[in-house]
C-alpha cells in the first residue's frame, strides 16, 4: 500500500462575531449608599430612618448629580435597596443604551485594570423629614428619591462597584456583607 500526503490550506474563524457592545448588556452596580458617619457637610443621616418606597417605585440613578442640568445624566434605576446594620445598600442596573452609563462603566474598568485605588461611590438624594431636636445636623428620617454615582461622595464610607458578569445571584438573594 502506498502512502501519500497532501496539503489543503485551512483558515479558522470563530463561530460568530462577538458583539463589541455585549459588555453593556447587564451593567449591575451595587454597594453602600449611606451610613451614619459624619459627611463633608458635617451632617449625619440615620439610614434606619430612610424612607425608600418612592425611590424603589420611581427613583433613578444619575451621574454626579447632573440630572438638573440634563436628562441624559439619568443612567439607570434601582433594582433593590435595603437598610441592614444601619447602612443603606443599593443595587441598580445602568441602561445599556445610555452613552454616559457606558462611559462610566468603561472608566471604572480602566481604573481597575490600571491598579487605581480610587473608587466609584453612591450619593443619596432626597428630603429630610425629621431632624434631631438637639442636633440639627443629624437627620433622623428622610425620603430618598434618587441616587447618584460619583467619584466625590460627601460620605467617605460609601462605595459602588460593578457586579462581575459571572455573578448570577438574583437580587432577592444578594448577600450584603
Amino acid at each position: 500500500m502506498e502512502k501519500f500526503n497532501f496539503f489543503i490550506p485551512v483558515e479558522f474563524e470563530k463561530a460568530g462575531k462577538e458583539d463589541p457592545n455585549a459588555r453593556y448588556k447587564n451593567m449591575i452596580v451595587h454597594g453602600v449608599a449611606s451610613t451614619n458617619d459624619i459627611d463633608l457637610d458635617n451632617q449625619v443621616i440615620e439610614p434606619n430612618g430612610l424612607v425608600l418606597d418612592t425611590f424603589l417605585s420611581t427613583g433613578l440613578i444619575n451621574y454626579e448629580h447632573q440630572a438638573k442640568r440634563t436628562p441624559k445624566a439619568y443612567i439607570g434605576e434601582p433594582i433593590e435597596a435595603t437598610v441592614k446594620d444601619n447602612k443603606l445598600y443599593v443595587k441598580g442596573k445602568l441602561w445599556e443604551k445610555s452613552q454616559l452609563a457606558r462611559d462610566l462603566y468603561d472608566t471604572v474598568c480602566i481604573m481597575k485594570e490600571s491598579g487605581s485605588k480610587r473608587r466609584l461611590a453612591w450619593s443619596i438624594e432626597g428630603m429630610p423629614l425629621m431632624k434631631d431636636p438637639h442636633n440639627p445636623n443629624r437627620i433622623t428620617k428622610a425620603l430618598i428619591t434618587h441616587v447618584a454615582l460619583t467619584f466625590a461622595p460627601k460620605n467617605a464610607s460609601t462605595y459602588a462597584e460593578f457586579v462581575s458578569k459571572g455573578q448570577t445571584t438574583p437580587p432577592d438573594q444578594w448577600d450584603y456583607e
